[in-house]
């Protein structure tokens, strides 16, 4: 039972923590378990032989990699960006979650009069960028 990963078991692992059955059961609570559970028997299965502690771990240590990359391609003034391996996975595991696309609590409010001219230019900018 090796402690590191390499880069093909990495992204079984996320192979197997993105597939719908997995993603529709994790609520980020204890009940996720089973969950988990399913996924570390996919990896057993495919012959990578890691503890649950190891699984979860280095799913920790690639959602927060993965969340910083994604912040700072939001906030880059220079256009320069970073990747990383599997964002694509990443992506599907933890793109459309509350975390890492907030609402836009702006367009939800009614207003009138000048506040009513500066949310459409704020639903102008939204459009264009």
């Amino acid at each position: 039972m090796a402690g590191s990963w390499t880069k093909e078991e990495e992204r079984l692992l996320l192979q197997f923590r993105s597939e719908a059955t997995v993603n529709e059961e994790i609520s980020g609570t204890s009940a996720d378990a089973a969950a988990y559970g399913l996924v570390l028997g996919k990896l057993n299965q495919a012959g990578i032989e890691k503890t649950k502690a190891q699984m979860m771990n280095k799913l920790k240590y690639i959602k927060r990699k993965w969340l910083k990359i994604r912040c700072h391609n939001k906030t880059s003034a220079k256009g320069i960006k970073k990747t990383m391996d599997n964002e694509d996975l990443c992506f599907l595991i933890w793109g459309h979650r509350a975390l890492t696309e907030p609402l836009n609590i702006v367009s939800s409010i009614s207003v009138s009069g000048a506040g009513s001219r500066l949310l459409r230019s704020l639903n102008w900018l939204e459009t264009i960028s």
